[in-house]
């Protein structure tokens, strides 16, 4: 960041990345109901705004620092899980139970769950590409490209995919 992050222009970008990262995601809810409900046009509206308030998440995420390499990257999300079940979610959920809410109580326990899985997948991630597992495993296995649905059964994840050509990148196990 060129900024001091102590200033209120830093805090701003902060505030103008949530912004726009709220907007992406509520034009995206709000173009699928949009479209379930026969709404084609209008969902396709939305689709555009949501598509350039992540453009403009994208830019002040960027003008904070926060994109960085893959391995930075991976660290950077294993905290903010953790941060979000911890910090969030877990008191979010006593909070409600104090106040008597127990299906939100049970809602917020569920999410924080779930953002556990998340941490816990991605430390995988982290630990498997750092130990040079991540696209090999010790017998055959499927391979699944992403992009094409090409399924190839070995040890390696192709380097290439033989049907449409994409990087090893787009292969998953299964």
């Amino acid at each position: 960041m060129r900024y001091d992050k102590n200033s209120q222009s830093a805090e701003n970008i902060k505030k103008a990345f949530g912004d726009e990262a709220a907007g992406h995601a509520r034009y995206m809810l709000f173009g699928e109901e949009a479209r379930r409900n026969g709404e084609e046009h209008l969902a396709n509206v939305y689709d555009r705004l949501a598509s350039e308030e992540l453009a403009h998440a994208e830019m002040w995420l960027r003008e904070m620092g926060g994109v960085g390499g893959t391995e930075e990257n991976l660290n950077a999300s294993i905290a903010e899980e953790k941060h979000d079940w911890m910090m969030h979610y877990m008191p979010y959920a006593s909070t409600a139970d104090h106040e008597g809410y127990e299906e939100l109580t049970e809602r917020f326990l569920n999410t924080a769950n779930v953002e556990k899985r998340h941490e816990a997948e991605l430390k995988e991630i982290l630990g498997s590409r750092r130990n040079g597992s991540f696209y090999r495993d010790s017998e055959a296995v499927e391979w699944r490209c992403g992009n094409c649905g090409y399924v190839g059964i070995s040890e390696n994840a192709p380097a290439v995919c033989p049907l449409c050509g994409y990087p090893r990148g787009y292969f998953r196990r299964g």
